[in-house]
C-alpha cells in the first residue's frame, strides 16, 4: 500500500514510508511491470510466512512488506471465498479440487463433504510450494483471459441478428469449431496483447 499525506503529516516520515512501499513493490514485481503478478507474489510471501491473520499476528509481515493489515485481510478473505466457490464446482477427487483444497489449507481452511468451510491445519512446505507456477507467460495469458469479454456459457449458442458483441462472440465460436477446440476448456482472444503473441 502507498502511504498518504492525509495520514502521514511529517515529510521525512512520509518519504521513508514511500521508499519502503516502492521497495516492496519493486521486489514483488521482479521487473514484470504487472500489478496482478506483483500481488500474486506478495500473496505467496504471505503463505510462506505461515498465512498470519489478524492485526497482531500479521504485525511483523505488515511491517516487512509495508502493507496495511486490514486491506490484506480483505484480500485473504476474498481468496478464501473464491476457493470455497471453486471447490463446490470441481469434482471432489480431481487434481483441480485437490489443488484448491491445498491452497485453502494454506489459509487454514477446508471445504467438507457438506460444502461447508471448516478450519484445518497448515500443509507441509513441499505441498504448498508446488501450487505457485513459475510460467510467467501462462500467468499473463490467464490474466488476459480473466479480463477478456468472453462470456460463452452454452454448447449451442444462438444469436439474434445484428453485429457488435454478438457478432464477435459468434466469430470466437467459429474459430473454436474450426480448430477443433473444446468449448468448455478454451479461451479465445481475437486481439491478444502483443506480449502474448508467440
Amino acid at each position: 500500500s502507498t502511504p498518504s499525506l492525509l495520514v502521514v503529516k511529517d515529510q521525512r516520515e512520509y518519504t521513508k514510508k514511500l521508499e519502503r512501499s516502492f521497495g516492496a513493490r519493486l521486489w514483488c514485481d521482479h521487473q514484470r511491470h504487472c500489478e496482478p503478478l506483483m500481488l500474486r507474489d506478495l500473496f505467496a510471501e504471505w503463505i510462506q510466512a505461515g498465512a498470519p491473520r489478524g492485526p497482531k499476528a500479521m504485525g511483523s509481515f505488515a511491517r516487512d512488506w509495508n502493507i496495511i493489515p486490514k486491506k490484506f485481510e480483505a484480500l485473504a478473505s476474498e481468496a478464501v471465498d473464491l476457493c470455497q466457490r471453486l471447490a463446490k464446482l470441481l469434482a471432489p477427487r480431481s487434481k483441480g479440487a485437490q489443488a484448491v483444497q491445498t491452497l485453502l489449507a494454506t489459509m487454514r481452511f477446508s471445504v467438507d463433504r457438506r460444502e461447508e468451510l471448516v478450519k484445518t491445519s497448515f500443509p507441509s512446505d513441499g505441498e504448498y510450494k508446488k501450487l505457485f507456477s513459475d510460467d510467467i507467460m501462462l500467468m499473463r495469458a490467464l490474466i488476459c483471459g480473466g479480463f477478456s469479454d468472453q462470456l460463452l456459457v452454452h454448447q449451442n449458442p444462438r444469436w439474434a441478428g445484428g453485429g457488435g458483441k454478438q457478432k464477435k462472440e459468434q466469430q470466437i465460436v467459429d474459430i473454436m469449431w474450426k480448430q477443433g477446440l473444446d468449448l468448455r476448456g478454451t479461451v479465445c482472444l481475437l486481439n491478444p496483447p502483443q506480449e502474448l503473441r508467440w
